[in-house]
């Protein structure tokens, strides 16, 4: 991705993003601003439902973190707001 890209996809998530907190095994959690595309939902039994989503997040609070590797990782998990965890 171009620099001119990738900034300005970082400025769409910090203005219209949510906090999130990226948890890692291992490392200090790392709050940061992502962004949920798309949504489907699949019914799992009586009124209870799945999500699915895709949370986009800027490489730049990853590159500015004290995180060993800077890249996501398939193990981590992201907290949104005050309590889900995708």
């Amino acid at each position: 991705m171009s620099s001119a890209i990738a900034s300005r996809v970082a400025e769409i998530i910090s203005e219209h993003g949510s906090t999130m907190t990226l948890i890692r095994a291992g490392e200090t959690n790392l709050t940061l601003k992502g962004k949920r595309w798309g949504s489907s939902q699949e019914p799992i039994g009586g009124s209870a439902a799945q999500s699915e989503f895709t949370i986009m997040i800027s490489d730049a609070e990853l590159a500015a973190s004290a995180w060993t590797s800077k890249v996501p990782r398939r193990t981590d998990r992201i907290q949104i707001g005050t309590g889900r965890t995708a």
